[in-house]
């Protein structure tokens, strides 16, 4: 969860963030594995997708390089401050 409390509350694309932390962590054990993503908005449409990790794929589409890629942007977001809405221009404490 520290990526969504990096960016934030996004709704929708929650759903992908999530997806990258997942990536981030655990994209050596994805190969041969389905992935569920559901999401829904305050409306009445939701969106629900399956997908299935690959072992084997051109590059740069492997689980490793895409995992490689996601890394890479959470470790710039790691050094980047938390700044509070309630209080603009101004870091959250801890």
């Amino acid at each position: 969860m520290w990526l969504q409390r990096q960016l934030g509350n996004q709704y929708t694309a929650s759903c992908w963030t999530g997806l990258a932390a997942l990536l981030e962590r655990r994209a050596g054990r994805l190969a041969g594995q389905r992935v569920l993503l559901f999401s829904y908005g305050s409306g009445v449409q939701a969106s629900l997708l399956v997908l299935q990790g690959r072992a084997e794929a051109p590059p740069p589409y492997t689980l490793a390089a895409i995992a490689a890629q996601v890394r890479a942007v959470c470790q710039e977001l790691r050094g980047m401050p938390i700044f509070c809405a309630a209080v603009p221009g101004r870091s959250c404490p801890g």
